[in-house]
């Protein structure tokens, strides 16, 4: 495993960010390490700057980053492995992060096809899928985590069939976020059940 994928994540500045996305060569030995241990293409969450000295955007993401390794480590295989926080060269906050990209679908793309062509095997593997997400959400919030923002469009499928929970967002208050999951879950079985009519 590489540093970045504990709680205690490798900062980039802007510049390397750039030079990582495009393959290009880097300056730090972490990234040019980094990029050929990933071996991957990377996903750019960038912060939208509210202010030009604003760091509020910037605190928000560090949280969400922050909330994806906590889960990424309780949850390794479904989970978008979180690279690197990237880290403003101007204002010195941070102004993004890094993610493994997953190549596929979301959850809502083969909601949306299975619901169209009433596929039985596409019908089979979005019940399973709901019920995979349903067992892993359990399970994060037994360890008192919440994802924040559970949606079909935040749950990847990648080329292997196994789902990856993208894009959590950090709640002050863990009840919250909890919450927010449970009316997110309620909804995806109840899409499961609608298919299976």
């Amino acid at each position: 495993m590489i540093a970045a994928l504990t709680n205690d994540p490798i900062k980039i500045n802007a510049i390397d960010r750039t030079a990582l996305l495009l393959g290009l060569e880097r300056r730090g030995f972490e990234i040019r390490d980094l990029f050929f241990k990933c071996n991957e293409n990377f996903y750019d969450k960038y912060a939208p700057l509210l202010g030009r000295r604003s760091d509020q955007p910037g605190k928000f993401m560090e949280l969400d980053f922050k909330r994806l390794c906590e889960i990424h480590e309780i949850l390794p295989k479904n989970t978008v492995a979180p690279v690197a926080m990237v880290i403003s060269n101007e204002w010195g906050y941070v102004a993004g992060y890094l993610t493994e990209f997953i190549f596929g679908m979301d959850l809502s793309a083969l909601h949306n096809k299975a619901a169209g062509t009433r596929d039985p095997q596409l019908i089979k593997q979005y019940v399973e899928l709901v019920h995979g997400v349903e067992s892993a959400v359990n399970k994060m919030h037994l360890k008192g985590i919440p994802h924040g923002d559970l949606a079909e469009s935040n749950i990847r499928i990648g080329a292997d069939g196994t789902f990856r929970f993208v894009d959590p967002i950090h709640f002050k208050k863990v009840e919250s976020g909890m919450m927010h999951d449970r009316i997110a879950l309620e909804a995806l079985l109840r899409n499961a059940h609608a298919l299976l009519r």
